[in-house]
C-alpha cells in the first residue's frame, strides 16, 4: 500500500474509534437548501446560553474549563464577550467578580498579567500571553462598561521615529501566524490608545503602521508572508496570517489589497466537511481565521462573490455547530485535548472551553448574520468583534483613521 493509501486508512481507523469512544459525534452532511440555517443557529444560542448559566450555578465562571483547578484572567476575559454574542445577562455579583479580576490584572505599564499563568512564555509570547491578552481583555472591560485604569505605556517603544518599520523587519514572515499575531496584538492596541486615550503619537504610529502593511501586501496572494504559497499546508498558514492583519485595516476603513487573489485562495481550502484544515478536524481557530475574513472581504466587494461564498460559509457553519458539546459549549478541536499555554488554560478532549466556545460562537454569528443579512450587534473596537460591513461594496471606518 502507498504511504498515503496507509495514512488515510490510518485516518479513518482513528476516527472510527473516536466515534466508538464517544469523543465526537458522526457528522452528517447538510441538508439541502437553507431552510435548516435560522433554527439550527437559534437552538445553538440557547444551548451556548444555557452553557453560561450552568457556569454561574456551579461558580466556574473564571474557570477555563470545568476540569481547570485555577481561575484564569483569560477566562474572566472570554465570559463577557461571550455573553455580548449572545445576549445573556450576567447576575450583578458574578459581573462585579469579573470586572474586580479585569481591572486589577493591570500594571503600570498597560499589560495584562495573569498570575495564575505566569511564566516567561506569557512574558514574551504572542499566541499566548501578555501581549495577546490585551486585545480581549479591552473589549471584556468594554462590555462590562469599565475602562482601563492604567495608559498602554508598553506601546511607546513603537511610537519613536523608524520603529514601526524596524518593528516589522523584526519579525520572521516564514511563519506568518506567529509574525500576524504579533502585529495584531500590538497594532489593536495602538488604536484603542490612538481612539480611546486621544493619543497623537499612537495615531502616527498607526498610520505608519497602516501604510507599510499596504506596502508589503504579496500582490500573488494579498496576504503577509514570505516565500511561495506552493503547497496547500503554506497556504493555509498565509491565511491564518492574514486573519490577524485584516481587522487593523478594516477598522480604519482601508480595503486589503489584492483582496479578489485572498477570497480565490481561502475558497480552495475548505475541506470536505466544511472546516478549514488539512486535517478533517479543523479548530476553532483555523475555521475563524479563514470563515472571518473570507466574509468581510466579500462584503467590501459587494456581490461579486456571492455566488461562490454563500455555499462555502453555509457549509463552514454547519461544521462548526457540530463542534458543539451537550452542555452547550463547545470544543476547541472534536477528540483531541486542549492546553492554551498553561494548565489553567486547558481541557480534556471532548470537553468544552470558554475560549473554544466563545471563538466558536464569534464565528457562528458571523457566519448566520452574512447569510441572512441580521446584524448582531458587534463592538466598536479594535480586535476580534469588528461589526460587518453593509454589503454595499463599500469599506466604512469603525475607528478614528484620525
Amino acid at each position: 500500500m502507498s504511504g498515503a493509501g496507509s495514512a488515510l486508512c490510518r485516518a479513518k481507523a482513528s476516527f472510527k474509534m473516536l466515534c466508538q469512544l464517544g469523543t465526537v459525534r458522526r457528522i452528517k452532511k447538510p441538508p439541502k437548501g437553507s431552510g435548516w440555517v435560522k433554527p439550527a443557529f437559534e437552538g445553538y444560542m440557547q444551548r451556548v446560553e444555557g452553557y453560561i448559566g450552568s457556569l454561574e450555578r456551579e461558580g466556574l465562571q473564571q474557570r477555563f474549563s470545568a476540569s481547570c483547578r485555577e481561575e484564569s484572567v483569560y477566562a474572566a476575559a472570554f465570559l463577557p464577550l461571550l455573553c455580548h454574542l449572545t445576549g445573556y445577562s450576567l447576575s450583578a455579583s458574578t459581573a462585579a467578580d469579573l470586572k474586580s479580576t479585569l481591572l486589577g490584572s493591570q500594571q503600570g505599564d498597560g499589560l495584562c498579567y495573569d498570575w495564575s499563568s505566569l511564566s516567561l512564555r506569557y512574558l514574551n509570547g504572542d499566541g499566548w500571553g501578555a501581549r495577546h491578552i490585551m486585545p480581549i481583555w479591552l473589549s471584556a472591560l468594554w462590555v462590562l462598561g469599565e475602562a482601563p485604569p492604567h495608559r498602554l505605556a508598553y506601546l511607546d517603544f513603537l511610537c519613536r521615529d523608524g520603529a514601526m518599520q524596524r518593528f516589522l523587519d523584526s519579525l520572521n514572515w516564514r511563519e506568518p501566524w506567529s509574525a500576524s499575531n504579533t502585529v495584531m496584538n500590538l497594532g489593536t492596541a495602538l488604536q484603542y490608545r490612538r481612539d480611546f486615550f486621544g493619543d497623537s503619537d499612537a495615531a502616527a504610529a498607526v498610520r505608519e503602521l497602516v501604510a507599510l502593511l499596504l506596502e508589503r501586501s504579496d500582490p500573488k496572494s494579498g496576504m503577509w508572508h514570505r516565500g511561495e504559497l506552493g503547497d496547500a499546508a503554506a497556504r493555509y498558514r498565509a491565511v491564518r496570517g492574514a486573519y490577524h492583519i485584516y481587522p487593523i485595516l478594516m477598522y480604519d476603513g482601508v480595503m486589503p489589497p489584492f483582496s479578489e487573489r485572498a477570497v480565490e485562495i481561502i475558497l480552495g481550502l475548505q475541506n470536505s466537511r466544511g472546516g478549514f484544515d488539512l486535517r478533517w478536524n479543523s479548530s476553532a481557530c483555523e475555521d475563524i481565521d479563514a470563515v472571518d475574513p473570507l466574509i468581510r472581504l466579500s462584503l467590501a466587494r459587494s456581490d461579486i462573490w456571492r455566488s461562490r461564498v454563500e455555499p462555502a460559509v453555509e457549509k463552514a457553519l454547519f461544521w462548526v455547530l457540530q463542534n458543539q458539546r451537550p452542555d452547550g459549549g463547545c470544543v476547541f478541536r472534536l477528540g483531541e485535548s486542549f492546553c492554551y499555554g498553561s494548565e489553567s488554560c486547558s481541557a480534556g478532549a471532548g470537553e468544552s472551553s470558554l475560549f473554544a466556545t466563545w471563538f466558536r460562537t464569534l464565528s457562528v454569528v458571523l457566519m448566520y448574520d452574512y447569510l441572512t443579512g441580521c446584524r448582531h450587534p458587534m463592538l466598536p473596537l479594535p480586535g476580534y468583534h469588528l461589526p460587518l460591513q453593509s454589503g454595499d461594496g463599500s469599506i466604512k471606518p469603525v475607528g478614528g483613521a484620525r
